[in-house]
């Protein structure tokens, strides 16, 4: 076999590999999305309010500094664990 043969056989299968790279990596983010989804609903579940209620909720979190709340939060548990 030449080597040009050998070479467009080895570029065919890496394009098959890639492909197949593509296709777990395409379904791993789906699953990742998911979690995530699930992380979020199981959240919003435990703040037990009212389907009703729970606009009001979000909209007082994005009004709020959240950045500046998330680092006060870490810091306290950082701070309880220590404990």
């Amino acid at each position: 076999m030449m080597k040009s043969e050998k070479l467009k056989k080895s570029i065919e299968k890496l394009k098959e590999k890639m492909l197949e790279l593509q296709i777990q990596l395409e379904d791993l983010e789906k699953q990742k999305t998911q979690a995530e989804n699930d992380e979020i609903v199981q959240a919003v579940r435990s703040i037990k309010v009212q389907p009703e209620e729970l606009k009001y909720v979000l909209k007082a979190i994005q009004d709020m500094n959240i950045k500046a709340i998330i680092e006060k939060m870490k810091k306290e548990v950082i701070s309880d664990e220590k404990e």
